[in-house]
């Protein structure tokens, strides 16, 4: 457990497959995961034996006697022989525990936990480091005073096929929620379904489903990812805790697991053979035809024939006599050795902001959090990022149903409130930045560390058909305010600094080159790295992943021979419109799309209410790294608020009042007004 008692971490894991799909190299990866994030314990959620497998290869054992006791005898030697290799596979980490939930109906089978049974017996018993569940929706409890018992769910049945990824995990939920006689737990982990995601308030509650820790080669239901997950949780000054979700992808490591697990010491013509079969298994002729379509000088078959026959007799490739292919080795494969350091070799970090339906102008935005809050957030971040519905506009009636603040019918002023509002935001990033410089020097260097960078795109809110105009740039108001804003309160801050070295013309730039306006493609970058951004003109959906799966498809559809090898890569998308929030990591030939869904900026607004749809509010503060080729590794994900009580007291009194009255609106546009010196006309 983490030194401080208002913080813990732990790791989760599901589907290890033993024996038949495991890898021992990813248990090794996990383990130092573990010790890099000081886990109080391991989860594994289920699926850590194929029961099946074990059964078939029991079966084919007894078949060589009928007597009775012989194969009673049989069977316990069976499971002691795969308890000592499971028990060689599981590696021991320091002051770790195992919690291992048994899914026996559909994944482990009763001879799987069996198995489990003795490993827990040569690793100590019960006073060992493996605790076994048999629970399929267990209580695992979390060492965080007040925090309570995390559930963990795994399926009791054979899970439907789902195409949306949450869909598993949503099932599970549900029907723990309807069958449940306790109160809501303050965190739900799924396992079993092979998918990464993070629902922040799913049924209120915040809920995370776990990948796979095998190579899969088949899909039964949602499985597209393989990784490890680190939950941590946090104390925050208000009392909530805040659950951070840490996708480890490990589909990078086992793309290349054939060539990390060749010997060292081969010859290069042993290499150019090897090299044929890294994207399958081949017959003689067409190894001979892949090293002559690659080679200056072509070889000739008794060369071919030559150096295959000095690989197999190594041991390094097989040959199937029914197929009449070769292949490299399997057993290679297990003996991989391969450290997280190598994973994030040469990696790239990518760290935003992202907010969403900001709804600047309607009577219950949260102006007063958001003022608070996004500061904090993006103190430390490459980039604030505006994910569309900046303004609420003025169609709908809105002038007329009380949805707007009096003060706020029209949508020139909504655009400049928000641009005055989001200068505020930066400056105040500026202002937190500027304090930690060791040395305060006035160079266009340090003004350039201090201003974040600022994304934005428009939604169907800014568009001109929800202002009554007939603009043709959307947002084009704003976008000019907050630039001059910017530039005077620069201007401001270093002349109260004594900082005289940089002309007007010089602090205009800097702010220029800071404020990015997304394009046509949707698509912008960020320290090199493209990030996706929409807003699709669509209504919500039961499922909760299944907007952003939509859009991690569009992109990858869109662009997948664009002339831009940069848009081939999009590994983040941002999405939003659908004012509520979670996180899914899709996959599709080889690469991790991680898809981030931000709520609102509003409590709540009729017109949701007449849906019955609860509106979800808070911003996402993202962490993302890649590796050289721009492939998604891991993520680390936190929405801003998971309660109604982390809303700022100023926005308490409109959103929690039953009975709005003209004093209670007039005092929150007159302090508003006050702040930031609105215009009437």
């Amino acid at each position: 457990m983490n030194n401080d008692n208002a913080s813990t971490s732990f790791v989760v894991i599901s589907g290890l497959d033993f024996p038949k799909r495991s890898r021992k190299y990813l248990m090794d990866l996990t383990k130092q995961v573990a010790e890099k994030f000081k886990a109080a314990f391991v989860i594994v959620a289920g699926h850590a034996m194929n029961g099946a497998y074990l059964e078939s290869q029991l079966k084919k054992r007894l078949k060589a006697t009928r007597d009775a006791e012989t194969k009673v005898q049989i069977r316990k030697d069976f499971i002691a022989e795969m308890a000592s290799s499971f028990n060689e596979f599981l590696p021991t980490i320091k002051d770790v525990n195992y919690h291992i939930v048994v899914a026996e109906r559909i994944y482990d089978r009763e001879i799987g936990y069996e198995i489990l049974k003795e490993v827990q017996k040569l690793r100590g018993g019960a006073q060992g480091d493996i605790r076994l569940f048999t629970d399929s929706e267990v209580k695992i409890p979390v060492q965080l005073p007040g925090f309570g018992d995390v559930r963990v769910l795994v399926p009791r049945n054979s899970s439907w096929f789902y195409e949306n990824v949450t869909g598993v995990m949503q099932r599970l939920i549900n029907g723990f929620a309807l069958r449940a006689n306790s109160d809501p737990p303050p965190l739900i982990v799924v396992g079993c379904t092979g998918t990464g995601a993070f629902i922040p308030r799913y049924r209120g509650i915040p809920c995370i489903a776990t990948g796979t820790h095998h190579k899969l080669q088949q899909q039964d239901s949602t499985e597209n990812m393989v990784s490890c997950t680190v939950v941590t949780i946090d104390k925050k000054d208000s009392g909530v805790f805040q659950v951070t979700w840490n996708p480890i992808d490990y589909r990078t490591v086992i793309y290349n697991e054939k060539e990390l697990a060749l010997p060292k010491d081969l010859a290069r013509c042993h290499h150019k053979v090897l090299q044929t079969l890294m994207p399958s298994s081949a017959s003689m002729s067409t190894i001979e035809f892949r090293i002559n379509s690659m080679a200056k000088n072509p070889w000739g078959q008794e060369k071919v024939e030559k150096t295959v026959k000095e690989l197999k007799d190594r041991g390094v490739i097989v040959y199937n006599k029914t197929e009449n292919r070769y292949a490299i080795a399997s057993d290679l494969i297990n003996k991989i050795n391969v450290s997280l350091s190598d994973l994030f070799k040469n990696s790239k970090t990518l760290t935003f902001v992202q907010k969403s339906c900001w709804h600047v102008g309607a009577l219950k935005t949260l102006y007063w959090t958001v003022l608070r809050d996004e500061p904090k957030l993006a103190e430390d971040v490459d980039a604030i990022v505006v994910d569309g519905d900046v303004n609420q506009g003025i169609s709908h009636n809105y002038e007329y149903n009380g949805e707007l603040l009096p003060t706020m019918n029209g949508v020139d002023k909504q655009q400049i409130l928000a641009a005055k509002m989001q200068a505020k935001i930066i400056m105040d990033v500026f202002a937190a930045r500027w304090a930690k410089l060791s040395e305060k020097r006035c160079t266009k260097k340090a003004i350039d560390r201090c201003l974040v960078r600022f994304i934005f795109k428009e939604g169907n809110h800014d568009e001109p058909r929800f202002s009554g105009s007939k603009d043709s740039i959307a947002l084009k108001l704003f976008e000019n305010e907050l630039a001059s804003q910017l530039v005077s309160q620069l201007n401001l801050f270093l002349e109260a600094h004594k900082c005289s070295e940089l002309k007007n013309s010089e602090v205009e730039a800097l702010v220029k080159a800071k404020m990015v306006r997304v394009g046509e493609t949707s698509v912008t970058k960020v320290n090199g790295v493209p990030i996706g951004l929409m807003h699709p003109h669509q209504g919500k959906t039961q499922a909760k992943g299944q907007r952003i799966q939509q859009t991690c498809n569009y992109f990858r559809e869109r662009f997948i021979d664009s002339h831009d090898e940069d848009l081939r890569k999009i590994a983040v998308v941002g999405v939003a419109n659908f004012h509520e929030a979670a996180a899914i990591c899709t996959a599709a030939f080889g690469r991790t799309m991680l898809g981030i869904m931000t709520a609102s900026e509003v409590y709540d607004t009729k017109f949701e209410q007449n849906f019955n749809k609860v509106v979800e509010f808070g911003m996402a503060k993202v962490k993302v790294e890649f590796n050289e080729s721009g492939q998604f590794l891991s993520a680390s994900v936190q929405y801003s608020m998971k309660s109604v009580n982390e809303i700022a007291k100023e926005d308490q009194r409109i959103v929690f009042c039953d009975a709005l009255t003209n004093e209670v609106v007039s005092r929150q546009c007159w302090e508003l007004s006050k702040l930031f010196d609105a215009q009437w006309r």
